[in-house]
């Protein structure tokens, strides 16, 4: 069968999974890793100071199963590093 030019949204909708949501879970993912790294630390000190296994941060940064994820763990992983995350809602254009 030959390849054909797919879109995101429609792959998106076949696997069941909300495209935003992904996209936003890819941002917070993108922003644990560059803080840690940015406070120099490891894995492994991150996963003590979140009560986290470091294969959990590893899964974390590297997006393993992020459709999967909560944003519950992302964001308790952002307070560690001395971030807090705020949600807010906006109405979508019509």
């Amino acid at each position: 069968m030959p390849w054909k030019k797919l879109k995101v949204s429609t792959l998106a909708d076949d696997l069941g999974v909300d495209i935003n949501e992904i996209d936003q879970k890819l941002k917070l993912r993108e922003m644990i890793v560059k803080v840690r790294v940015a406070k120099s630390l490891s894995q492994d000190e991150l996963a003590s100071l979140v009560g986290v296994s470091r294969s959990r941060i590893a899964q974390i940064e590297a997006g393993i199963k992020l459709h999967k994820m909560s944003f519950d763990i992302l964001l308790r992983v952002l307070n560690a590093l001395g971030y807090r995350y705020t949600i807010t809602a906006k109405k979508l254009a019509a």
